[in-house]
């Protein structure tokens, strides 16, 4: 840890990145933290070994993702570059993980390089790259959907494949309730105008609670003026919980507020239906 401020002496650094065959784990757990202040690639190469080593302990891994955080992209390539991570089960937390944090963050550079990463995968790699993907997935900012919108090749083949399987599974009544909830929010990923009847019919009442607050969440991805008639068209047959969510995806867009509004001076949306907190 005293070494952290000397890191700019190459030869404080290099002793650093040497120490991953420590004997210790927590010498190497503090060194996973540590490796964060040492500048290039160098400091990857010494965290792709202590997530061979030490990756199955979720510390270390932590402290592996909080010290990649300058260069996410950068790390991510490098880490799924060993086929030690690509091929355990803590490896895929590590990546899928890390693969969340690059796009809550939106930064289109290390988005890029995970697309580019999971596009040079190998056959046997295919369920590592839905992972990772899925993992994404579940942020879903809006830089997020327009840069998965953007994909071409490889990348762009397997977003429509899982596109296809989420299209499949959330409309399914015999599949498990959470597994058709990760599809339902997967669906944020298409257009609005490809998924609108599959998304009106997850509203009704035929369908589990948990189901259907799920699409009224991924509803709220959108950007469309078209929701709020949807919401607002399914909103008789809506319960208290699932008209407060309802609510809350029609107040965070101006356009969307706006039908609400009309929608209670018309009558159409009883003032008493709206939960005053």
């Amino acid at each position: 840890r005293l070494a952290e401020r000397f890191v700019a002496e190459p030869s404080v650094a290099r002793r650093l990145t040497q120490m991953t065959d420590d004997a210790e784990l927590t010498v190497r757990y503090q060194l996973a933290f540590s490796l964060g202040a040492v500048p290039g690639a160098a400091r990857d190469d010494a965290l792709a070994r202590l997530a061979v080593r030490d990756g199955g302990d979720s510390w270390v891994r932590l402290a592996i993702l909080s010290s990649v955080a300058d260069r996410p992209g950068d790390a991510f390539r490098r880490l799924a570059g060993e086929p030690a991570l690509r091929n355990s089960s803590h490896g895929h937390t590590l990546l899928a993980t890390l693969a969340t944090q690059i796009a809550a963050a939106g930064r289109k550079p290390d988005f890029a390089a995970v697309l580019d990463t999971i596009e040079r995968f190998g056959e046997r790699d295919r369920s590592l790259a839905s992972a990772v993907l899925r993992a994404m997935v579940s942020k879903q900012p809006a830089t997020v959907r327009e840069q998965f919108a953007a994909a071409s090749g490889p990348a762009r083949q397997m977003l429509d494949k899982l596109l296809a399987d989420a299209r499949a599974a959330a409309g399914n009544l015999k599949r498990p309730e959470g597994e058709r909830i990760d599809a339902v929010r997967t669906l944020a990923l298409g257009r609005l105008e490809a998924d609108r009847s599959l998304l009106a019919g997850l509203l009704n009442l035929r369908q589990p609670p948990a189901v259907q607050t799920a699409a009224v969440q991924t509803l709220g991805k959108f950007r469309e003026p078209a929701v709020a008639g949807m919401l607002l068209d399914a909103w008789p047959g809506m319960g208290p919980q699932l008209r407060a969510s309802a609510t809350e995806v029609l107040l965070s867009r101006p356009t969307w507020v706006t039908a609400f509004l009309d929608a209670v001076e018309q009558g159409t949306v009883g003032r008493g239906d709206i939960d005053p907190s």
